[in-house]
C-alpha cells in the first residue's frame, strides 16, 4: 500500500529530477561569452578594491595586475580611476579609497607606460 507522503516524497523526487536535467541538459548557461565590461560598475569597482586589498597584503604587483587587466586590458589604472571616483560618489571608507590610491600610485611608478594615464 503505497501512502500518501511516499507519493508525494516520489513527486518531489521527479521534478528535482526533470530540474536537473532541464537546467543541465536542455538549457545549460554560459557565462563563457560574458565580457568584464559588462559588470555593473559597482561590481568593476568592488572588483578593482579587492586587487588593490590584495596588492596591500601580498605586495604581489604583477597578480594585481593581471585581476585589473581583467577589467581593462589596455590600461589597467582606468579601472582604478573608475573605482575611486565611484568609492568617492557612494561613501567608500577612506581607508579603502586609500588602498585603492596606493596601487594606482605604485602602478605608475613601477610601469612606465602607464605614465601617460591621468592620476587615480
Amino acid at each position: 500500500m503505497v501512502t500518501r507522503y511516499a507519493i508525494f516524497g516520489f513527486t518531489i523526487l521527479l521534478g528535482l529530477l526533470a530540474s536537473l536535467y532541464l537546467g543541465w541538459e536542455l538549457r545549460p548557461l554560459s557565462a563563457a561569452d560574458a565580457a568584464p565590461a559588462l559588470l555593473r560598475e559597482d561590481y568593476a569597482a568592488d572588483y578593482a578594491l579587492m586587487a588593490a586589498e590584495a596588492y596591500a597584503a601580498d605586495g604581489n604587483l604583477d597578480r594585481a595586475i593581471e585581476h585589473l587587466e581583467f577589467l581593462n586590458a589596455d590600461n589597467v589604472l582606468l579601472p582604478l580611476v573608475a573605482a575611486i571616483e565611484f568609492g568617492q560618489e557612494h561613501n567608500y571608507s577612506q581607508a579603502d579609497l586609500n588602498l585603492l590610491a596606493a596601487l594606482g600610485s605604485e602602478l605608475r611608478s613601477q610601469v612606465p607606460s602607464l605614465l601617460h594615464t591621468p592620476t587615480p
